[in-house]
């Protein structure tokens, strides 16, 4: 029979699950909290994890991409809580839940699901390395990446609506190639729409194309990006950034697979299959009246979340030697790879703008290590060993003596053995590290206000202040 996990602070819940559960013949094994339910699952492996949301180290539901990213192949969790709530239901799912259950349990009612639940993984093709056209492009074989290509491997099987969620960075187009390239479609086009670059005017045009004359400047009938995907995929970029009139016109063209070009008499067919990706939450749109709800269903046929770097383990240091191979090649300089210092330092970033800030950084390094064979740390953006100099502060055996010796010469006595004030000195600091953090930001974004806002967690108004302030220029930002 099956190996369970029942991860649950109440110890009559444990009790209750664990006396019926080997009653049934399943393997049992019990958790309080989230931190013993990680310890089981690296000890051992586990098929199904009964799994409360209210835990004393943690919610459950927030703490689930994690839990399914310890083992390979991952468990089905069954979610199981004391109060109903929707939203939590749709977050339980949407982390990758098989199951959501409200206490109090009814042994009937769980021993249902488990069956249905147990002879679906034993008649199911559980993929260790999904086999798929291209899959030597997409790097990663971590546990939670490994999960994602499951689901892209299944995807790629039918022709229902596909919904890719995930970080800026995380490669929610690379995936969505990769199910293309995999798919029945494969020999057709692939069709990218930037949804984010769809300005209310042309945004029309761009999709349904036009026919001469339509408006000023059509000087020619033009083809849309929606006839150009005839046959293969249409993948929609950032949808969230929508308008909702173009919401409302793309909604018929994805109920009928029909669309007029602008100033056309005739409608025209395109069959095409739909790839939808963003990294906002569409479903907190839907309630705010920014995206339409019938437009929000019709677009999860089929949902694919895709988790961001810092969940991804030892897939920081693939892609880091992946790419600097790659980018060397294609730049024509020298082989280089990453030292083992600059790969620990990868390592214990927080790569908030993921794998597209990684590769920044390691393109930033490779052009900083000069004639070097090695990129070191000392080579990568300032701001990555920033935080690990931080992570250094923060351990016990820190002491004030190797605080003063990364001290800046700024706070240093003067020649008169003075030290500033201490408002003084904090606004020395503080300037000084606003300064060399904008320029890394600059080098490393070479320049792209929106992918540095991103990165920075800075509106767009506010960075170009902060820029304004030290004198930063925003363009011209090359690789030298």
């Amino acid at each position: 029979m099956a190996r369970i996990l029942i991860v649950d602070d109440a110890e009559e819940v444990r009790s209750f699950l664990n006396d019926l559960l080997k009653q049934n013949e399943h393997t049992v094994r019990t958790a309080k909290t989230l931190s013993e339910a990680r310890q089981e699952l690296t000890r051992g492996h586990f098929d199904v994890v009964l799994l409360d949301v209210m835990l004393p180290d943690g919610n459950g539901i927030d703490n689930m991409p994690k839990l399914l990213g310890e083992t390979n192949p991952a468990p089905n969790v069954i979610v199981i809580t004391g109060a109903a709530d929707k939203h939590d239901a749709i977050r339980a799912l949407r982390n990758g839940a098989w199951d959501y259950l409200q206490k109090p349990l009814t042994a009937s009612a769980l021993l249902t699901m488990l069956e249905r639940l147990i002879d679906y993984r034993s008649t199911a093709q559980l993929l260790f390395e999904p086999s798929l056209r291209g899959r030597e492009e997409v790097i990663g074989k971590s546990p939670a990446w490994l999960n994602a290509l499951q689901q892209a491997s299944i995807a790629s099987k039918g022709d229902a609506n596909i919904h890719i969620t995930g970080e800026t960075g995380t490669g929610k187009e690379v995936m969505s190639l990769l199910i293309h390239k995999n798919s029945s479609r494969a020999d057709f086009p692939f069709v990218t729409v930037d949804c984010a670059a769809l300005s209310e005017t042309l945004g029309t045009s761009t999709l349904f194309g036009h026919k001469r004359g339509a408006f000023t400047g059509a000087e020619a009938s033009r083809e849309g990006l929606i006839a150009q995907a005839n046959g293969g995929t249409l993948f929609l970029d950032e949808i969230g950034d929508l308008s909702l009139d173009l919401q409302k016109m793309l909604l018929r063209v994805l109920q009928e697979r029909r669309y007029r070009p602008l100033g056309g008499k005739k409608e025209r067919d395109s069959n095409f299959r739909l790839i939808s990706a963003t990294n906002r939450n569409l479903l907190q749109m839907v309630t705010a009246g920014t995206f339409r709800a019938d437009l929000y269903y019709r677009l999860h046929g089929i949902s694919i979340t895709l988790p961001p770097l810092r969940q991804r383990g030892d897939d920081i240091c693939l892609l880091a030697e992946f790419h600097c191979t790659t980018y060397c090649h294609d730049m024509n300089i020298l082989p280089k790879k990453p030292s083992p210092d600059c790969l620990e330092t990868l390592e214990s970033y927080t790569w908030p703008g993921n794998v597209r800030e990684l590769f920044n950084a390691i393109e930033a390094g490779v052009q900083r290590s000069g004639e070097s064979p090695l990129v070191l740390s000392q080579h990568l953006p300032t701001m990555l060993r920033a935080e690990r100099f931080n992570d250094a502060h923060n351990t016990e055996d820190y002491t004030s003596h190797h605080i003063a010796d990364e001290v800046n010469t700024i706070l240093l006595p003067n020649a008169a053995g003075e030290l500033p004030s201490l408002k003084t000195a904090r606004d020395a600091v503080t300037e000084e590290m606003e300064y060399t953090y904008l320029v890394e930001l600059m080098e490393l974004t070479m320049g792209n206000i929106d992918e540095a806002c991103e990165i920075s967690r800075l509106s767009r108004s506010r960075l170009y202040k902060y820029l304004q302030q030290h004198g930063i220029r925003r363009s011209g930002w090359k690789r030298q």
